[in-house]
């Protein structure tokens, strides 16, 4: 695995401020581990943070690219498949007993 390197000057000496915005604004660290931490341990969690991210784009291309696909061949998605497990899950109400159940919770929370 290749190691992030750290942000750097024209000179070539580390720059403390994108250093900071790194610690603080993309890492999301507190402020006090600042000097606690030793740049050996900041490239570990910078580390571990683009490995991260970039599962997660890449499981985001996989998506955006299986979704393409299916358009392409015209394929209907079926998120929920229609089966009779959907149907046991919803129930019709009546509007008798919508009223006994509102007038039950009317009953419990009105004083």
């Amino acid at each position: 695995m290749v190691k992030p390197p750290f942000p750097r000057t024209t000179n070539g000496f580390i720059d403390e401020k994108a250093v900071f915005q790194l610690f603080i604004g993309t890492l999301g660290l507190p402020l006090h581990y600042f000097n606690q931490i030793s740049f050996e341990e900041f490239g570990w969690l910078l580390e571990d943070h683009y490995e991260k991210e970039r599962n997660q784009y890449e499981i985001l291309a996989h998506v955006v690219s299986v979704g393409y696909a299916r358009t392409q061949t015209k394929k209907k998605i079926n998120l929920f498949s229609e089966d009779s497990n959907n149907q046991e899950r919803v129930q019709k109400i009546t509007k008798e007993e919508k009223q006994k159940k509102l007038e039950g919770l009317n009953s419990l929370f009105n004083k």
